[in-house]
């Protein structure tokens, strides 16, 4: 959790639990959204839609 919220934050976590559920949050809804591009990217590339 902690390792995300590092990496796609760029941020120490918080030790406020409530805050760092927050900044997890944030961190999956990226993590998400980069998957997703990447699935789009490699798609793209092998010529698919």
């Amino acid at each position: 959790m902690e390792v995300m919220v590092r990496h796609y934050l760029h941020c120490v976590p918080s030790e406020n639990l409530d805050d760092l559920m927050k900044q997890y949050s944030e961190a999956l809804w990226i993590e998400e959204r980069v998957q997703l591009m990447m699935t789009g990217a490699v798609a793209k590339g092998m010529g698919g839609k």
